[in-house]
């Protein structure tokens, strides 16, 4: 009925790569650099979904404020980011895509905008923009985590397997793979690695 049906296993990984990246943005905006590991083991994506009346709320004041400060400083990319984050975790993927396409025009070279437009991209099932994206991305950065979404996306959404193989082999050759990551790319590697067994005549 849904894609989400179709797809649950890997949905979930598309999802929790999304609380993932929303992590590794705040920690980017406070330390101006990419650590990726500083946020793996900590994404239950699953805490989002169960969010309390007063976490949503709070989420929609944090946004509000955001955007009355964005308004007063429509050029500050970090700024813009941190409500693309925002808008993220309430799942306004609408709005949250309109912001980080307006951070990608304001800094063309920004790895985690492109990075965070293609998941978002994704979550609006627009895959082929998302795959331009995440390409995009990775020409500015070549990031384990960006290699990992643009393979699932590629094996199980574009249907183009050896691509998504490719992908999922060049983020174990990274320095900065993280060791819960490595060991989530070497298990889909090894899921498509392992013969099928035949099946029965009818």
């Amino acid at each position: 009925m849904t894609e989400r049906k179709i797809f649950p296993k890997h949905r979930l990984l598309i999802l929790f790569l999304a609380a993932l990246l929303v992590l590794m943005l705040c920690v980017m905006l406070k330390k101006s650099l990419l650590h990726p590991s500083l946020t793996v083991q900590n994404a239950p994506h699953e805490m989002h979904f169960q969010a309390s009346s007063e976490t949503i709320t709070r989420d929609m004041d944090e946004i509000g404020a955001l955007m009355q400060m964005v308004k007063a400083n429509p050029n500050d990319s970090s700024l813009t980011l941190k409500l693309c984050d925002a808008l993220m975790r309430a799942e306004r993927w609408d709005a949250a895509e309109n912001f980080a396409r307006r951070v990608t025009d304001l800094d063309p070279h920004s790895f985690q905008a492109h990075f965070l437009l293609g998941v978002i991209l994704h979550q609006l099932n627009k895959n082929q923009e998302a795959r331009d994206m995440l390409e995009k991305a990775l020409t500015i950065h070549d990031d384990p985590a960006a290699r990992y979404s643009l393979g699932i996306l590629y094996l199980y959404f574009l249907q183009q397997t050896d691509k998504g193989l490719a992908h999922l082999q060049a983020a174990l050759k990274l320095p900065d793979l993280t060791p819960e990551l490595k060991a989530t790319i070497e298990e889909e590697i090894q899921k498509r690695q392992t013969p099928r067994p035949k099946e029965q005549g009818l």
